[in-house]
């Protein structure tokens, strides 16, 4: 993938994390289109390409979308009229683009849904199981793997869904309700919502952090 390409995903899954985590105020969706346009406007307005082998053009070019993402934040902060943009999150765009412009060939994983919390690490979604699941009480039995955090269960199968104040533990043993009928894409796998109960409280989590026995 491109450098510009993977820097639009990388704004991409920022704004995701930004919309699922909870303890952030959901920044309004004009701060992350400024921010592609900044994209766009420092690909057509620089000769560094999607695949270009010189380094100084790529060097160039992040450092001057780096300017952009400072510009858009000045923007927002002096905007009476649109909300204040939380800055953890233009933090975290600028991080994220200081690690790809020192290892520009490595892809980094992320889950957009990042519903997993207590971990500083790259999120990554677990593909479940192929074998079959389980059953107890005619109820499908999954085990949760949230590799090490822990999980949120959502009113709605919607990433922008209210969480319950609950969170369940990695490797916590549930069972699986139903499944929504939409799916979404997670770093180029797709995941459906699960409706699950634990401990008798039931909510959605993406099928992604289950797995069958």
């Amino acid at each position: 993938m491109g450098l510009f390409s993977v820097l639009k995903e990388l704004a991409n899954k920022v704004q995701n994390k930004n919309r699922a985590n909870p303890n952030v105020e959901t920044a309004p969706g004009t701060i992350f289109d400024s921010i592609q346009e900044a994209i766009e406007d420092v690909k057509n307005n620089t000769d560094c390409e999607e695949d270009d082998p010189i380094p100084e053009r790529r060097t160039e070019a992040v450092e001057k979308l780096k300017e952009r993402v400072y510009e858009v934040q000045r923007q927002n902060e002096a905007d009476p009229n649109v909300p204040t943009a939380d800055s953890s999150i233009f933090d975290e765009l600028s991080d994220l683009i200081n690690k790809h412009e020192a290892q520009p060939n490595t892809s980094t994983s992320y889950s957009d849904e990042s519903e997993v919390f207590g971990q500083d690490a790259d999120y990554e979604v677990v593909t479940p199981r192929s074998a079959p699941p389980s059953f107890e009480n005619d109820r499908v039995v999954a085990i949760t793997n949230s590799m090490g955090g822990s999980l949120a269960l959502r009113a709605e199968p919607d990433l922008g869904a209210p969480v319950n104040e609950m969170r369940i533990p990695d490797s916590s043993r549930v069972y699986v309700v139903e499944y929504s009928q939409h799916s979404i894409n997670l770093d180029g796998k797709d995941s459906r919502w699960a409706l699950i109960d634990y401990d008798g409280q039931q909510g959605w989590v993406l099928e992604g952090y289950l797995n069958f026995n």
